[in-house]
This record gives C-alpha cells, structure tokens and sequence, in this order.
C-alpha cells in the first residue's frame, strides 16, 4: 500500500527538522545508497513540535534527516526496507529530478511538505537528482494512524 498526503508538513515543521542540522553529528552512509544523514534515534532529537506531536512517543527503528546529491552514488535498483511502515517526508523541491518510483509503476513526485507512506511489500527506488534533496525519514514496525484526509491518492 502505498498512500500520499501533500501539504503534510507547516513550513514550521520543515524549519524545525533541518535545524537539527546544524545542531547535531552528521554522519555519511555507505550502504547501497550515499546519504548524509543526521540519526534522531541516536540523539534523541523531540519529536513532539513536528505535526503537533503526531510522531511523539512512537517506535521507529530508523528516524533520519537525509540529504542526497549528485555527487552521491545513488539507487539504481528497486529495494524494499527491513521495517514494515516507512514514511518518507519531503522537505524541499528545489532540486532536478530525486523521484520515488515503485516498482508497481506509481511515481512521487518530491513536493515540500508532502508525506509518503509505504509498507515493505513496495520495492522502490529514488531517480537521480540533481542539487541537495532533503527529506526526513521514520522506519519502524509500527503504524501511525495519521487521521488526516488523503486529498492526493491512496494507492493499493
């Protein structure tokens, strides 16, 4: 399942997750994919001002500031996630390219603020990008009821 909120994010919850930036140790990820990233696990970072708490309080495995360029080695091959809920949060657009493309043939567009949610069944992978692509990731094998109306599309 595979479901898409624009707008998700205030231009205030965007602000907050990448002042973590700054304030914290980033570190570089040399997996399949190459990404700086700030881990919000291991810094305890609040979760509590981002969507008014929605993600307070909950279990995730992963939770990551990620910045991704074209001077990174980027994903070339579709690839599912261990965690079973995945979100993916994109906090900027001003950036060529950097589209979340599935397997079954949905493609995201990267839209700031918009929220992506997708269980480990969807194999994907993110197209080349062009400048900095931030986005805030959450992993985990527990789900969040968001109580939000989907106005995008809900995929099955």
């Amino acid at each position: 399942m595979i479901l898409i909120q624009d707008l998700f994010l205030s231009d205030s919850d965007i602000n907050y997750i990448l002042e973590q930036w700054d304030r914290y140790d980033i570190e570089f990820s040399k997996y399949v994919i190459n990404f700086y990233f700030v881990d919000f696990k291991k810094h305890n970072i609040n979760l509590s001002p981002i969507k008014n708490g929605i993600f307070s309080n909950k279990s995730f495995e992963k939770i990551r500031l990620q910045k991704y360029n074209n001077t990174f080695k980027q994903v070339t091959d579709f690839h599912g996630h261990e965690n079973f809920h995945n979100y993916i949060l994109f906090l900027n657009n001003d950036f060529e390219g950097g589209e979340l493309e599935f397997k079954n043939g949905v493609t995201v567009i990267p839209k700031k603020g918009s929220l992506v949610y997708f269980n480990n069944d969807e194999q994907h992978r993110v197209l080349p990008c062009i400048g900095d692509r931030w986005v805030f990731t959450m992993l985990g094998n527990e789900y969040i009821d968001l109580k939000i109306e989907y106005r995008t599309k809900s995929i099955l």
